[in-house]
């Protein structure tokens, strides 16, 4: 009862301490959604300040839109002023077109004049009826023989002559002309003064009135790039402050949410609270009812409960399975065998069947020189008693050791010629090599497993200092798997592929050359066409092998079979030849099919046929591959290696069918 009050205690301060926990919780709940709250309020006072603000912005719209209207209005008013400009530079231009058509004037009047003192005057024409005579001596001196020069140089003379006297005559002209000449530069110089003054003028005023111009476009440019700024900022902000009130109407939301599940959690935990006493209540009574319960089975056990004899009864069929040990396998593997045997009595729940009964049943398995096993183990420090499975495991790896250690001379030769292969993985390694380090004692078996590993997996190893070949395969295992990605590259040699040269078979050139070919490609299919089509000029026929190609591999066991195919023919008015053999009409003794003959000619079977005007039958020549029915002669295979042509007889070839 004193065990039963110290349980019913604990259960009790355990559904206290749920209880607090409980409450702990809900009081945290009711923090957070306190919390949630604050945090809802802070939002509603934020969303009223950003209504605020976008009043604001309203308002600084309707202010930039009415300094548009008034920059609207003084736009208008420079347009005004434009317009004026515009029709003082108009009549400005009509003023310089006159002064143009006036200069236009006098020059055409000077043009005159000069025209009337050219037609009274003869000198040009003088000068340049002498430039002709000149150009003419000039020919002559070319080469132009057609003309007399001397005529020609007496007509400058003249001309030159007449010029004198006319420039004479118009000297006087000349000197009564200059004064005129001097008043007319003078009116015309002043006349072009004015009109330069003028045009300045007018251009002064013009590059005044495009600059104002220009400056007057540029700045209502610039007002409406301000105002279109203004005005997208105004919006981009709106739609800002608008996207984030969503966002924060979103979060109320989001956050309500919260609240009520916070609440729903809080009665949902007030209910599991009052729902767990209740279970604890019902439990803590079927515990007492369990309790009662192997207590009156312990005192009065019932007559069909399992009993040792039972276990021992289940597991004869699998112990009689598993032959005695004897050192025929590893110890290790052996124990795991007896494990598993034992492992299937442990749902028989008896309580007889301890670890002493376990490791019995492993030591009445031994027998030839495990056998008897000694009370206390020999091999460990303190000689415990022999009365666990552990134990008995401990036992059975020394004992195997030293009764093995006379035959362990071949596994080191064994364990020498091993190494860790670029394929091997720690299992499949640690498979192959602990069969051979069983029976030696770890301190013999480690040096050889640490040089037959790789440098820096042996590196690695070295500095986990295994102490026993169990540990050695345990480290190399993990230290293999944290190097994954890294794995070790085996040094291997690469195999040497010696590739056999193929000589050159000049079969088919050869035989091309004396056929008279003449190209420059020496290809197998080159030189095969050539020589089906040379061949078929000189022989007159359709040729057919029964091979494919005379230049490919042939079946050493290939045999000619004769197939009689009757086909109908015309009545001949000619004698009909009958065989001497079988009597039959088509065919001679010679080529008789009775005598299952037939003829190689170097490297094609064929066969003579006559004509078929002559013939009443065609024959048709099957290939078949059957080594009984071959009929060669005995020195065939003597010809077949000497080069000859195949084409040296000419004969008519008959139909080859292949199977």
């Amino acid at each position: 009862m004193g065990v039963e009050q110290t349980y019913l205690d604990q259960l009790n301060s355990n559904f206290d301490l749920g209880i607090k926990l409980v409450q702990k919780k809900i009081h945290k709940l009711e923090e957070e959604i306190k919390a949630c709250e604050r945090y809802i309020s802070h939002l509603e006072k934020n969303l009223q300040s950003y209504d605020e603000e976008v009043n604001q912005l309203k308002d600084k719209c309707k202010v930039i839109l009415g300094e548009l209207k008034k920059c609207q209005d003084h736009l208008e008013l420079k347009e005004e002023a434009l317009v004026i400009q515009d029709n003082r530079i108009i009549q400005l231009e009509d003023i310089i077109d006159k002064l143009k058509s006036r200069i236009q004037e006098l020059s055409k009047s000077n043009n005159n004049h000069s025209e009337e003192e050219q037609k009274n005057m003869a000198i040009p024409d003088i000068l340049i009826n002498i430039a002709r005579a000149l150009d003419r001596v000039e020919s002559y001196f070319d080469g132009d023989t057609s003309f007399n020069p001397k005529n020609t140089l007496d007509g400058i003379r003249i001309l030159l002559t007449t010029a004198r006297e006319l420039m004479q005559r118009n000297a006087q002209d000349a000197i009564n002309m200059q004064g005129l000449y001097r008043i007319a530069n003078d009116r015309i110089n002043g006349l072009r003064n004015d009109l330069t003054t003028t045009r300045n003028q007018c251009l002064r005023r013009a590059q005044l009135l495009t600059l104002a111009y220009n400056n007057e476009v540029n700045e209502r440019r610039r007002w409406w790039q301000i105002a279109q700024d203004r005005q997208t900022n105004g919006q981009r902000i709106a739609l800002r402050k608008q996207n984030r009130i969503n966002v924060l109407i979103g979060e109320k939301a989001i956050l309500q949410r919260i609240n009520q599940r916070r609440k729903a959690e809080a009665e949902l935990a007030e209910f599991n609270r009052a729902f767990v006493f209740n279970r604890y209540q019902k439990w803590k009574g079927r515990e007492l009812n369990s309790r009662q319960i192997i207590l009156n089975l312990q005192n009065n056990p019932p007559g069909n409960m399992a009993t040792i004899q039972d276990v021992m009864h289940t597991l004869a069929p699998l112990l009689a399975q598993l032959p005695n040990y004897d050192g025929q396998e590893p110890p290790d593997v052996y124990y795991q065998k007896l494990r598993n045997i034992n492992e299937m009595a442990r749902p028989l729940a008896v309580a007889g069947f301890n670890a002493v009964a376990r490791c019995q049943v492993m030591i009445n398995k031994m027998t030839g020189r495990f056998a008897p096993v000694p009370a206390n183990d020999p091999y460990a420090v303190g000689n415990p008693a022999i009365n666990t499975e552990p134990l008995f495991l401990n036992w059975l790896r020394e004992k195997y050791r030293e009764v093995m250690v006379g035959t362990n001379r071949s596994a080191i030769f064994a364990l020498v010629n091993e190494k860790f292969l670029e394929t091997d993985t720690p299992d499949s390694y640690e498979k192959r090599i602990k069969p051979l380090v069983q029976a030696m004692p770890d301190a013999d078996a480690l040096p050889y497993l640490f040089n037959q590993l790789p440098s820096d997996l042996e590196m690695r190893v070295r500095i986990a200092t295994p102490a026993t070949v169990i540990a050695f395969f345990t480290d190399l295992r993990n230290i293999w798997h944290e190097s994954a990605g890294k794995r070790i590259q085996a040094h291997t040699i690469a195999p040497v592929n010696y590739k056999a040269q193929p000589q050159k078979d000049d079969f088919k050139i050869r035989l091309a050359r004396d056929l008279a070919y003449t190209g420059i490609g020496t290809d197998d299919a080159t030189l095969e066409n050539f020589i089906y089509e040379e061949l078929k000029k000189r022989l007159g026929g359709q040729t057919a092998h029964v091979r494919k190609s005379p230049f490919t591999p042939r079946s050493a066991y290939a045999t000619k079979k004769v197939v009689r195919k009757v086909v109908p023919s015309k009545a001949s008015s000619k004698l009909v030849r009958h065989c001497s053999v079988c009597g039959n009409a088509g065919h001679t003794k010679v080529n008789c099919p009775r005598l299952k003959r037939t003829k190689k000619v170097n490297y094609v079977y064929q066969n003579e046929e006559e004509d078929p005007e002559d013939s009443e039958d065609s024959e048709e020549y099957i290939l078949e591959e059957d080594s009984e029915e071959e009929i060669e002669d005995d020195n065939e295979d003597d010809i077949d290696d000497e080069s000859r042509n195949c084409y040296a007889l000419k004969k008519k070839w008959c139909e080859v069918e292949y199977l």
